[in-house]
């Protein structure tokens, strides 16, 4: 393993133990109706974060931060269900170690889906 490896592994041990770390159980749903139960870091508030793909601000509900190799590839229309409330994928806020981190909004969204 190289250095890299063992630190990418200390933060995902760190960051989703659900007893030690800050770690919280959720099921992903895909917008096909299949679930996934994950392991997700929640910010959930109403946070403006910055909207790379028009350059303004955007209004949203929650990022969450879950393993990569859970969900490689998020799309529109997938759901993440945290403390029984569905928050709709909005976009990819990050990817870094092995992690990626989700946009998503709760009650509302601009898109419609098929």
């Amino acid at each position: 393993m190289s250095v890299l490896s063992d630190i990418q592994e200390d933060l995902h041990n760190g960051f989703f133990d659900t007893e030690m770390g800050l770690g919280e159980n959720a099921t992903y749903r895909f917008a096909n109706g299949e679930e996934k139960e994950i392991i997700v870091v929640a910010d959930v508030g109403n946070t403006r974060l910055p909207d790379a793909d028009r350059k303004n601000r955007a209004y949203l509900d929650a990022l969450f931060t879950f393993k990569s190799k859970d969900i490689p590839k998020p799309r529109s229309g997938d759901k993440i269900i945290y403390h029984g409330k569905a928050y709709d994928y909005y976009s990819i806020h990050n990817r870094t170690m092995g992690t990626t981190t989700v946009r998503c909004v709760y009650g509302r969204t601009a898109v419609k889906f098929s």
